[in-house]
């Protein structure tokens, strides 16, 4: 079965395009999921976050994901480190569930950091959703309710789609990129990508 990678950065519309891919019958691996799950207390990720963060981030029952992410957001040498524990442990449930049968016509893998990670060796395409940003940043403050600065910060932190691509280029040679603009309407949105998907799933035509 073909993997389809998924990625983009903060605000860009990844799960959108994944609630698009679902409906079309794709099963949707969200590695935001799977790292709320590694950041349950008593997990070995849950106790290396608060090893190398502190107590300040761990929250009731799971990591404080707000305090965490104003450590990082910023600090290169600090987002770093956090994906140094979450990245390897992420990989290792993906790969669980790309082992289990499925009757689905493709997989997708959504992650937000899908290109930097080992995560990206699974894959056979890979699609970046793109929005400016403007709409970015709107979106951030409508809805999880960021400050402009705090908005700003996430936003400026991720490196561009451009960039995405040359590294998935060194890293998978030869494998596809598609880029998804989610700047328009949802209509727009949908018709590119159910042309991507069509293309994905049918490489020679069908």
């Amino acid at each position: 079965m073909r993997v389809l990678g998924l990625t983009g950065n903060i605000a860009s519309g990844k799960s959108t395009v994944a609630e698009i891919l679902a409906s079309q019958g794709a099963t949707v691996i969200d590695a935001d999921r799977l790292v709320h799950g590694l950041y349950r207390a008593g997990t070995p990720t849950f106790e290396a976050i608060v090893d190398r963060f502190g107590t300040e981030v761990a929250g009731r029952g799971e990591i404080d994901r707000p305090a965490l992410g104003d450590m990082v957001f910023g600090d290169p040498d600090a987002m770093a480190a956090l994906e140094a524990i979450v990245h390897p442990a992420v990989a290792a449930e993906i790969r669980k569930l790309l082992r289990q049968p499925s009757g689905a016509p493709a997989r997708v893998i959504e992650a937000i950091k899908l290109v930097e990670s080992e995560t990206v060796s699974l894959i056979d395409e890979l699609w970046i959703v793109t929005a400016s940003r403007d709409a970015r940043l709107k979106r951030l403050a409508e809805s999880r309710g960021l400050e402009s600065v705090e908005a700003a910060k996430r936003v400026d932190s991720q490196s561009s789609a451009a960039a995405k691509a040359r590294l998935f280029e060194r890293r998978r040679p030869g494998a596809p990129v598609v880029l998804i603009d989610n700047d328009g309407g949802l209509d727009r949105t949908r018709d590119a990508v159910l042309a991507a998907w069509r293309a994905f799933i049918e490489p020679d035509g069908g």
